[in-house]
This record gives structure tokens, sequence and C-alpha cells, in this order.
């Protein structure tokens, strides 16, 4: 029980650390911004390896080497249930207990502290694993990784598939513990950031604003996060995590609205596909798009004077800025397409669209 308690503590940590009455502490923006999670995994989990023999993982943010152990990054044997990665406590005891095989493997931090090398004693040749990084990995100031930044705190689970041992590809399989797990996602080929209401006619902030996103119909877009980026400074506003489970409709629209004052399940855009309480600055500011292992998909800085790169390392819009709406406007790419050039690839609609295309 010891365990756990003291991994209950340290996820608890930045929670505590950043509403603290402390005259040292830093504000809940800058700590979230020091914050590190997963920008990037090589080889990617996304298709089937024929061997693995090691993990490259880019930080959003610098860890502390001290941090870097076999109880804060280690990979398991078999697929885990995601829904697990928001107790760590968990899968740290089951390892302990026996209950899920960890490898032999050494972790190599580099000298920027932003990458760690997972190596396996031996080449894995079949079956799956999954990477575990959990909150004892800790940032600069002793921040706990969590990749949900600024939600509760939630270990990273990134699982890779090969052949199995008969040399088919990989199939339905069980975990550990028994629960059934279904086949690798399917991630989308193709996702951007479509159409911004970030400044209503109306309140701002009682469910009138929406972010949609344009992609692959069908594919997954669970863990995959919406950022929104204050253009004067580069600071993290907000971060919207999308739920387990999680598909782009049959039309191609995922459309993120804005949750009604008081009432978190309520909203004034009809075609919502996930309610969320967020309100996006009028410009100059950004929107990023990461996927489920925190790379970046996408980016739209509207309005004049973004500073170029956002507080977690990623940049802030492509080639000019998309316009500045007015009240009641929203921003939109024309027909969905994408140049790399957000004043080329959006324009501003007096009426705004949701959920069309």
């Amino acid at each position: 029980m010891k365990t756990k308690i003291t991994d209950l503590l340290l996820v608890s940590f930045l929670l505590t650390f950043i509403s603290c009455g402390n005259p040292h502490s830093q504000n809940f923006q800058s700590a979230l911004s020091s914050q590190p999670y997963v920008i990037d995994l090589k080889p990617a989990p996304s298709k089937i390896l024929d061997h693995l023999d090691q993990i490259d993982i880019t930080f959003s943010k610098p860890v502390l080497e001290d941090t870097v152990t076999d109880k804060s990054i280690f990979v398991v044997e078999g697929e885990l249930d995601p829904e697990t990665a928001l107790d760590a406590a968990s899968i740290i005891g089951e390892v302990e207990d026996g209950k899920l095989k960890a490898f032999s493997g050494t972790a190599t931090l580099s000298t920027d502290g932003r990458t760690i090398t997972w190596t396996f004693k031996e080449m894995i040749n079949s079956g799956s694993v999954t990477l575990v990084i959990t909150p004892r990995l800790e940032g600069e100031g002793h921040i706990p990784f969590n990749q949900k930044p600024g939600e509760d705190p939630a270990a990273f689970l990134g699982t890779f598939f090969l052949p199995s041992a008969d040399g088919a590809s990989p199939s339905p399989s069980s975990s550990p513990s028994g629960a059934p797990q279904g086949p690798p996602k399917v991630r989308p080929d193709f996702l951007v950031v479509n159409e911004i209401l970030y400044d209503a006619a109306a309140s701002d902030t009682d469910g009138n604003e929406f972010i949609e996103l344009y992609g692959t119909p069908g594919t997954d877009i669970d863990n995959y996060q919406v950022v929104l980026v204050n253009g004067g400074d580069g600071g993290i506003l907000k971060v919207i995590t999308i739920l387990e489970n999680t598909k782009i409709p049959d039309d191609g629209i995922f459309v993120i609205a804005d949750s009604r004052t008081g009432q978190p399940s309520a909203t004034n855009i009809p075609v919502a596909d996930r309610i969320e309480n967020f309100d996006p600055q009028n410009g100059p500011d950004a929107i990023q798009l990461l996927d489920h292992q925190g790379r970046l998909l996408d980016t739209v800085a509207y309005g004049e004077g973004n500073i170029p790169e956002a507080q977690n390392g990623l940049v802030t819009g492509e080639g000019s800025p998309a316009p500045d709406g007015a009240a009641g406007h929203s921003i939109s790419r024309v027909e969905g397409k994408d140049t790399d050039d957000n004043g080329k690839d959006f324009v501003e609609l007096t009426t705004p669209t949701p959920g069309i295309l």
C-alpha cells in the first residue's frame, strides 16, 4: 500500500503546486507550460513492425535525469487498456506483483534532456509491447510528467505491434488481466483545424463558440489534443483532450463546442460531437492540433503578431496568419484545403457553418 500512496501524492503534486498560496510558487499557466509530455515516438506505433530493439521518446520539455528510473519509464508485454493511464500506481503495482511482465532494458537521456532512448536487452520480434511513462518522471522544477497537461495526471501508454509467434499479423487479443483488446486503432491520414468561432456575437463563455476539425471519416482520434495558445507570449491557455473511443463521423467533420455556463453537458451548437468548457482568445492567438503521441498535425494562427513558438516547443501558425474575424464571424478553410499557409487557407465567414464543410 505504501507504493500506491506515494504515487497518489506524486501525481497530485502539480495540482497542489499551482493552487497553493506559497508566494514562491509559479502561477498556473507557468507551471502548465513547464509540464513535460510526449510529442514524438520513433518508431511510430501506427504500423506493424518486423522487430523492435529501441524506442526514442521526445518530450515537450527537458526531464530530470535522476527521475529516469524503472518506475518512471518501462516497457511491458501486451497491450494495456487506455483507461489505466489515469492510475499509474496500479500499473507499477502489477509489474511488482508479476501480473505484468516488464522487459529488461536501459533508458538513456540525451544531453538536452528532451529525448530518452529505451533500449531492449534483447530484440523483440513478435507479439505486442507497451511503453509506459508515469508521473514519477519529472521536468524542471520537479513538475511531474503528465500526458494530459492541465487535466487529471495521466501516464503515457504507447503500444507497438509485431507479428505473432507464427508470423501472422496481430489480431484481437486479451490483456494480462483478461480484458478483451481490439486490433490497432486506425488513425486519420488527414486531419486539420477547419473552422473556428472564437469571438461570439453574444457571450464568449456561454456555449456559443466552437472548433471544427476535418479529416478522414471513421478514423480514431481518441487522445488527440487541441491546444489553445496565447499569441502574445506562447502560453498554453487550455488543452482539450479527445475522449477514448472517439471517431471522426462519416462526413469527416468533428465539432468541439463550448458548454453553457453552469451546464457542462449543454451547448448552443446543435451539431456538437464534443462539449467542453473553453474560450479561445481573440487574435492574435493560435490553435494547435496534436495527435495521440503529442505530434503536431496542424496549427492555425489568426491575427497579426503571434509569437512563432508556443511554450510547449511547437510552432504557432503556418505561413502568414489567418484573418482576425469580427465578433460573430468565424474563420474557415476554403473547401477544407491545406496549403500550409494560414493566410491563404482561411477566410472570414459572416455566418459560421459548424458541421458543414
